[in-house]
């Protein structure tokens, strides 16, 4: 934590791009295409900053800017695609500092809006209040899989939870991508299809041009779809029946 503590501060005080948001400073990086990490999002503190440290697969050719809005308990990160849309797909990481967040009680995420494409979607709802604080007179049993949308009044009884305070637990369980195996196909290549990551068919917005592209013969290890709990699955398939 010492060490996280002075990266922030270092961090504050030679980062060229700030943002301000009443009296919320924001500073951000992107990684593009960075090494592969876990997807999601965290959330650090250290004194009155907060360190969000968020890593999401998306098109290769983007260009991420972030822009943030604080108002009443609530911080906003916008996430905009200010550059093109392709079809490889690959781990942006970005790593963004809050500093002056106290008094704060959540953030929100929003992303990622693509020209008139894809418009700004809550991605992520963390809460920036400290569980177990002490002027806190109810449990917090957020991510208990229950919605306790109606509780006792007394010291000790769970918070009320609400789609925007709890959505781990009240929001609306997420729809299926797919229901069978031939809901999944391999995303769309001019070259070694079959090696390519399985997604939803409903995922496909449009196939690429191949005309006068030239395909190597290397060998490429081939998979196949699999529709697993409503979520599409890439088997890699043994090597010697891809090449055999």
């Amino acid at each position: 934590m010492r060490n996280f503590a002075v990266a922030v501060v270092l961090f504050i005080l030679f980062s060229g791009c700030i943002q301000q948001s009443g009296n919320v400073y924001m500073t951000y990086t992107i990684d593009e295409c960075s090494k592969e990490e876990p997807t999601g999002a965290t959330v650090e503190k250290a004194g009155d900053v907060f360190y969000i440290k968020q890593v999401e697969s998306y098109v290769c050719c983007a260009n991420i800017t972030l822009t943030m809005n604080a108002s009443a308990k609530t911080i906003r990160i916008y996430e905009e695609n200010v550059g093109e849309m392709c079809r490889c797909l690959c781990p942006f990481k970005a790593e963004i500092y809050l500093y002056n967040a106290t008094g704060y009680e959540n953030v929100e995420i929003y992303g990622i809006k693509f020209k008139d494409v894809y418009d700004f979607e809550l991605m992520y709802n963390y809460s920036l209040v400290e569980k177990g604080s002490e002027n806190k007179t109810c449990k917090d049993m957020c991510g208990d899989g229950i919605c306790q949308e109606i509780v006792c009044m007394a010291i000790g009884c769970p918070c009320p939870e609400t789609p925007e305070t709890c959505p781990q637990d009240c929001g609306k369980p997420a729809e299926a991508e797919c229901k069978q195996d031939s809901d999944c196909v391999h995303a769309p290549s001019c070259c070694h299809q079959d090696s390519m990551e399985c997604i939803p068919k409903s995922r496909i917005e449009y196939y690429p041009n191949c005309e006068g592209v030239a395909c190597t013969l290397e060998c490429r290890q081939c998979t196949e779809c699999r529709c697993k709990n409503g979520k599409c699955e890439t088997i890699p398939l043994p090597i010697d029946v891809c090449c055999g």
